[in-house]
């Protein structure tokens, strides 16, 4: 086993090292991150490869400073993935910015209003009046309807309508979360990750009473409060216990008894491609775990 871990690092090592020979601090930092949420030893490689990593602030600050500056933006990378610095293994360091902060100048609204403009033109009436239908929800708190679900096959536009509907509220200033139940589906939206991510949700699925791993106390949890909109692609894809937990959790969060915390939700995704996977499940398995058989 401990050769089999050594091994893995070395392997680490030599991505690292060869990055290091024409990747930039920041492209580098990509990269590292990209290997620690893979399992490598952050800690390890870190003491490492600190240098590299920190170059382009190195040749403006002290090496003290640009260690700080680097590790600020690694901790950014993983903070929409549920982990921050600690949770790696890596020196924690003061950063006065919070998620909501974040997410807040993440987006240009004007950037997004052309991309309204641009896109408007190319949706058909149907498709706008669901748009519509769900800005409608999130300016009127007093609606009790405030959960929306499209649904069609593979191809009729669901992710241009989403799309279009996330840049309409970035537009206004507004939070939107974009989450899917995979890291294929979650591309297709700036700034997506999967639901799993996001909310910190299990991934064992057999306790429909499984907490979250959000605290109301937590910059994640002051996040969703502050968000507008909620966004879940491809939920059919997942065990309707797993959305059950989101609602439970989102109600405790908001401290609101109506459905999700009252959020506005956008839940899409096609019942006739994948269903959830129930390993050696029945028919009769897969249908009762999908979200169609939630009471």
């Amino acid at each position: 086993m401990a050769r089999g871990l050594l091994d893995e690092l070395d392997e680490y090592g030599h991505a690292l090292e060869e990055a290091a020979t024409f990747k930039t601090g920041r492209a580098l930092r990509q990269l590292f991150f990209a290997v620690i949420m893979f399992g490598a030893p952050a800690a390890v490689l870190w003491e490492r490869f600190k240098g590299p990593l920190s170059e382009d602030y190195a040749g403006r600050l002290d090496e003290r400073a640009a260690y700080h500056h680097a590790l600020c933006d690694i901790d950014h990378m993983l903070r929409p993935h549920g982990r921050c610095l600690r949770d790696m293994g890596l020196p924690e360091v003061e950063d006065v910015t919070t998620e909501v902060g974040r997410e807040e100048v993440r987006w240009n609204p004007e950037d997004a209003a052309r991309a309204v403009e641009e896109w408007r033109p190319k949706l058909t009436e149907e498709q706008l009046s669901v748009v519509d239908a769900v800005i409608t929800a999130v300016r009127n708190v007093q609606m009790r309807d405030r959960v929306f679900f499209i649904d069609g096959p593979s191809g009729t536009g669901k992710t241009v309508v989403l799309n279009h509907l996330t840049a309409r509220m970035r537009a206004e200033g507004a939070i939107v979360l974009c989450t899917a139940s995979t890291g294929i589906a979650a591309l297709n939206h700036q700034g997506g990750i999967t639901a799993h991510s996001m909310f910190q949700l299990p991934l064992e699925t057999d306790d429909p009473n499984a907490p979250c791993g959000i605290t109301g106390g937590s910059q994640r949890a002051d996040l969703i409060r502050r968000a507008s909109l909620i966004i879940w692609d491809e939920a059919p894809m997942s065990h309707r216990n797993t959305i059950n937990i989101l609602d439970r959790s989102l109600r405790d969060i908001c401290q609101v008894e109506a459905a999700f915390g009252g959020k506005v939700v956008v839940l899409a995704g096609d019942f006739r491609q994948i269903p959830p996977i129930i390993p050696d499940g029945s028919k009769a398995d897969i249908i009762d775990a999908s979200l169609k058989s939630s009471g």
